[in-house]
C-alpha cells in the first residue's frame, strides 16, 4: 500500500552527463515495504504534481536496504522537477510517496533473462536484476544498456561488481550516436543488431524500460525473435516537463 514519508537526501552525485544518483534516506522508524522493480513519487518544491521515478536498488526481505532508496534521474530540458533534483544537496529534505507500478519479474520464474536498458530505464532493470540474483537465479541474465555517447554510461562499477560476484551475469553498453565503442561495446541500436546475438528468444524473458520509443522498438524486435507476449515485461518513461 502506498505511503508518503519524509526522506533526507544523503547523496547526490552525478554519474553521467545528464544524470545525477540521489540515494534517500527514510527515517529509522519507517519500515518502506517495495517490490523490485517499482517506483516512487519524489516531492519537489515548486512543483504542483510530483514526479514519478523507479527505484534502482533492490528490496531485502521486502524492505528499503538499510532505509535507504537510490534513483537515477535523468535531467530534462526546462524541467523544474528534474533541476531541482540535480541542483539538490545531500541533507536536504524531500517526501517520498509510493511505492507504485507492476514491473517485476514473476515470482519463480525460470529461464534466462534479457534486460534492455534505455538510459535511465536502468534504474528498475537493476532493482530486478540485483533481487534475481541475490534470490538464487542460476539461469543467464543479460544486460544491455543503450545511450548516445560514452560521457551517457552510467553505474559500470554496480554493473561490474554484479559480474564479478555472479558468473551468470553479464552486460554490455551500446552507443547510438557515436563513432567508436570501448572495447567490449557495440555501436548502434539495439534493435538493429540484435538478431544477430539472439537469433531465438523464444525461451527468454525479456524486460525493456526506457523512453517510450526506445520500449516499443525492443519489444518489435524481440516478437520478430519469436518472444512470447507473456515473457516481455516493459516500463515507459514518458518525460513530463514542469
Amino acid at each position: 500500500m502506498p505511503v508518503e514519508v519524509p526522506g533526507t537526501v544523503l547523496a547526490a552525485d552525478a554519474v553521467s552527463a545528464s544524470i545525477r544518483r540521489l540515494v534517500i534516506a527514510l527515517p529509522p522508524a519507517i519500515r518502506f515495504r517495495f517490490r523490485a522493480g517499482m517506483h516512487v513519487e519524489l516531492k519537489t518544491p515548486g512543483v504542483a504534481k510530483p514526479r514519478t521515478y523507479s527505484i534502482a536498488c533492490a528490496p531485502v526481505q521486502g524492505l528499503a536496504p538499510d532505509g535507504l532508496l537510490e534513483f537515477f534521474v535523468t535531467r530534462h530540458e526546462c524541467g523544474q522537477a528534474s533541476g531541482w533534483l540535480h541542483e539538490v544537496e545531500p541533507g536536504a529534505s524531500i517526501d517520498v510517496h509510493g511505492p507504485y507500478g507492476n514491473f517485476r519479474l514473476p515470482e519463480g520464474a525460470a529461464g534466462p533473462l534479457l534486460c534492455l536498458a534505455g538510459g535511465s530505464g536502468l534504474a528498475p532493470i537493476l532493482s530486478v536484476v540485483r533481487h534475481a540474483l541475490a534470490g538464487g537465479h542460476a539461469e543467464p541474465i543479460e544486460l544491455i544498456l543503450s545511450v548516445r555517447d560514452r560521457s551517457e554510461a552510467f553505474a559500470l562499477d554496480a554493473l561490474h561488481a554484479l559480474a564479478r560476484r555472479h558468473a551468470n551475469f553479464t552486460y554490455r553498453i551500446t552507443l547510438t550516436r557515436a563513432p567508436a565503442a570501448a572495447p567490449g561495446w557495440r555501436l548502434g541500436r539495439i534493435p538493429d543488431w540484435l538478431g544477430s546475438e539472439h537469433p531465438d528468444l523464444a525461451d527468454w524473458h525479456v524486460l525493456a524500460a526506457g523512453p517510450p520509443r526506445f520500449v516499443d522498438a525492443c519489444v518489435a524486435a524481440a516478437r520478430m525473435l519469436e518472444a512470447a507476449d507473456e515473457r516481455i515485461l516493459t516500463d515507459s518513461f514518458t518525460p513530463t516537463i514542469g
